[in-house]
């Protein structure tokens, strides 16, 4: 995630990518339910399209059925630079 969140800072979108897949497969093996969810939130927002578009509704429909009203603000959280 860290690794992710600097090549955003550097514009380096599709390194971004490549280094969220593995994050979003690591958080769910570590059973770290919010962080993967934040992961697959951004990772969707960078791919667009029809699957990006399911992974970012995977995540909000998650956090929202956890309680979070924002999950934007949440996201940012843990993720910073993902509105780059």
């Amino acid at each position: 995630l860290i690794r992710a969140g600097l090549a955003m800072r550097g514009r380096d979108f599709d390194s971004a990518q490549l280094l969220l897949v593995p994050a979003v497969a690591g958080f769910d093996a570590a059973d770290m339910p919010l962080y993967a969810a934040a992961a697959r939130r951004v990772l969707g927002q960078l791919l667009g399209g029809d699957t990006g578009r399911a992974l970012v509704a995977e995540a909000e429909q998650w956090m929202t059925g956890q309680g979070i009203r924002n999950p934007d603000r949440m996201t940012a959280l843990f993720f910073p630079v993902h509105a780059a």
